[in-house]
């Protein structure tokens, strides 16, 4: 995972392996997640801020698929995006964009419980850049 400060982002690679039958024979993802934040002034701020990330890995995502030898793997994307206040969908959209939330659900994560956890943390740290970025410009 590459850190992150105001302004940049960060993504990451995960693996993930699903059983996908009773022989135990194993479908491989590489999952690209992809951290930003976007000025969520406006009603379709995660939308476009979605279809700019999207647009972005395209190439990868394309190549990958391209490959003849990947003998099982397969490539999906991830996007989970904050507005730059601290502003995080908890709408449930199981359409593209996913939401945050169903992003996390996606990945697994589907206690209400977790969900509510991971999001406050992240508005609450979002939040605090936030503050330090704007802290930084007024002294």
């Amino acid at each position: 995972m590459v850190g992150s400060t105001l302004g940049v982002y960060s993504f990451g690679l995960i693996f993930v392996s699903a059983r996908t039958n009773k022989r135990h024979h194993h479908h491989q993802r590489l999952a690209i997640l992809e951290f930003a934040r976007a000025m969520d002034s406006s009603e379709d701020w995660e939308e476009k801020k979605d279809a700019e990330k999207r647009s972005r890995y395209a190439p990868v995502l394309e190549f990958f698929s391209s490959l003849q030898e990947r003998k099982g793997w397969s490539m999906i994307q991830f996007n989970f995006t904050v507005g730059i206040r601290g502003s995080i969908s908890n709408l449930d959209r199981t359409t593209e964009p996913l939401s945050f939330t169903s992003t996390l659900k996606a990945l697994g994560i589907t206690s209400r419980i977790n969900l509510d956890r991971i999001r406050k943390v992240v508005a609450n740290r979002i939040f605090e850049a936030h503050v330090q970025h704007c802290t930084r410009l007024l002294s």
